[in-house]
């Protein structure tokens, strides 16, 4: 069996291959192309022709590099980076580091501990697509989070009057900041032109009162930044507010597509039907879980994955109970969101989150603890093919006490 060890990077990979006795049998630098991938299945081929005897180890679990290797047919392990700098010490303990030391350090890897490693188990490609989409429309999430920011930050230093008057979340605010982006030419404005301007823009609720309130808002004295900064924040708003309306339709059309893919997915009902999980947060935990049945071989497994299940530190006689941090980030922000709507809409967990606080435990450790007991529910439902039944699992709760 050949063991593959691949240090990455975005136009070039460091490679080196060693056979079962650790010896080197052949090392280079590829680039990020076909032809470099062509080269490498050329060297592996040389020395075993079975795909499936090949493991390679990559300190990245996706990309174009990871796909390819997969789809080579061979047993690719992702290795944590700080796992990745573990092995490195115990090869180098100088410190000493370089790409082509990496390659080789991964592949002795993946020869000596290949026992305690996880492969990667590929998921169905509608999964993939569910994943995919979930992790973008989060990353959009956040920069739509960054422009609302930055636009309030321009507004504060030279139109305070307008986050007074307006909720910055709102269409028709964007629509009238675009509009109307300095203060002389909001005060300029009456409180009737006010409100057919947010009506025309569907904002209908209270009319009246917020047109009266932004003019009031609008003519109260206040201090007043320079001509020249006004005009030059005022271009800045304008572009913040026109990149907030694009992005939001868009936002929309992901959920709209996620809902499609969910209802097409064997097990889309399944996350639905749980407790808290709609539409997006069921596709971010989904991304998380994935859909191969092989990748979790317990529900201990999983949520010492998704970051929930606490970690034991032990020395002698001393011995403390910690959070695990060494998870994926935003599978863990999803489980932990996922619990706190499951609190809010499921009795037993609500009761379940209740206990916890009043044993002492703070609202993120209790919500933890909840999303640890969510997951575990998950695992038992998708182990036995069936869909979340409130009623069953709270007489289940009531039998067990």
């Amino acid at each position: 069996m050949l063991n593959c060890g691949v240090d990455w990077a975005s136009d070039h990979h460091d490679v080196c291959i060693v056979d079962a006795d650790g010896t080197v049998r052949w090392r280079k630098r590829i680039g990020h192309d076909p032809e470099g991938i062509a080269l490498l299945r050329a060297a592996i081929a040389d020395g075993e022709p079975d795909p499936a005897q090949v493991a390679v180890a990559v300190e990245t679990s996706h990309g174009l590099l990871v796909s390819a290797l997969v789809e080579a047919g061979y047993v690719v392990y992702p290795i944590n980076p700080k796992a990745a700098e573990r092995f490195r010490d115990r090869r180098k303990p100088s410190g000493g580091k370089n790409d082509r030391l990496d390659a080789e350090v991964l592949a002795q890897a993946v020869r000596t501990d290949r026992a305690s490693l996880r492969p990667l188990l590929p998921d169905s490609p509608r999964a993939v697509e569910i994943a995919t989409l979930a992790r973008d429309r989060h990353a959009l999430v956040r920069e739509q989070t960054r422009l609302t920011n930055q636009l309030r930050s321009a507004l504060n230093e030279y139109f305070p009057a307008a986050l007074i008057a307006f909720d910055l979340g709102a269409d028709s605010t964007l629509a009238f900041l675009a509009r109307y982006p300095t203060p002389a030419a909001a005060a300029k404005l009456s409180a009737f032109q006010i409100a057919s301007f947010l009506k025309a823009r569907r904002a209908n609720r209270d009319l009246a009162a917020k047109a009266a309130a932004a003019k009031e808002a609008f003519r109260a004295p206040a201090l007043r930044a320079r001509p020249e900064i006004a005009r030059a924040k005022a271009r800045l708003v304008r572009v913040r507010c026109a990149q907030l309306q694009a992005l939001r339709p868009e936002l929309s059309a992901y959920e709209r597509e996620l809902d499609r893919l969910l209802k097409t997915h064997p097990e889309g009902e399944l996350f639905r039907s749980l407790p808290g999980l709609g539409v997006i947060l069921a596709s971010r935990v989904l991304a998380g879980t994935g859909d191969n049945p092989a990748r979790f071989a317990s529900a201990a497994g999983l949520c010492a994955y998704a970051g929930t299940a606490p970690m034991l530190i032990q020395s002698g006689k001393r011995a403390v109970v910690k959070a695990r941090h060494a998870c994926p980030k935003e599978f863990r922000d999803a489980v932990q969101q996922w619990a706190d709507q499951a609190r809010r809409r499921s009795p037993w967990a609500a009761e379940f989150y209740r206990r916890h606080r009043e044993r002492g435990h703070n609202h993120n450790e209790s919500l933890r603890a909840l999303g640890n007991r969510l997951l575990e529910l998950l695992f038992d439902l998708r182990r036995r093919g069936l869909r979340y039944d409130e009623a069953v699992h709270a007489a289940n709760i009531r039998w067990a006490a």
